[in-house]
């Protein structure tokens, strides 16, 4: 995927309207979804429970797009840390993309790339060449991968 579709995927996740996260933003059979991080809703120790009424997904027009659904649970989000959420879409579903969704490369050739937006940068971040090793502990949802330190580092250069 080029740079240029890949901002056209981020979403970026507010809960009463403070910066919490960010996903990725996307249309699939006539509805619009974000896939983020479970942590993103139900907090770093997984000890909240999210009003889908404070929550909104801002897209790459500025449009902000309330949460009608969230599929999963809490026991799947904190296993996987990943939630996907069902979007009441606030402008119209041409303006987005349905990206390919992959399983992790195990061909060294190829490589993951990790995006975010962290709280005090203005856009999105994109970290490159990062490479597969394997699964860990089994569980082929959870993998083993090498980034270069440096890349780990947020703008204010902490890990």
């Amino acid at each position: 995927m080029n740079e240029e579709n890949l901002y056209l995927t981020t979403g970026l996740l507010y809960k009463n309207d403070i910066f919490f996260g960010s996903g990725v933003i996307f249309c699939s059979e006539n509805t619009l979804f974000c896939l983020t991080a479970g942590h993103n809703l139900y907090g770093k120790n997984f000890d909240s429970t999210p009003d889908l009424n404070e929550w909104t997904v801002k897209d790459h027009h500025g449009d902000y797009h309330r949460l009608a659904l969230m599929n999963g649970d809490l026991d799947f989000a904190k296993k996987n840390d990943i939630v996907l959420l069902q979007l009441e879409c606030a402008s119209t579903l041409e303006n987005f993309i349905c990206p390919k969704f992959f399983t992790a490369p195990k061909n060294p050739s190829h490589s993951l790339m990790f995006r975010a937006k962290y709280e005090n940068s203005e856009d999105p971040v994109n970290r490159k060449k990062i490479t597969y090793n394997g699964v860990c502990n089994g569980n082929k949802m959870h993998f083993i991968c090498d980034i270069e330190r440096s890349l780990l580092t947020d703008d204010l250069y902490s890990s």
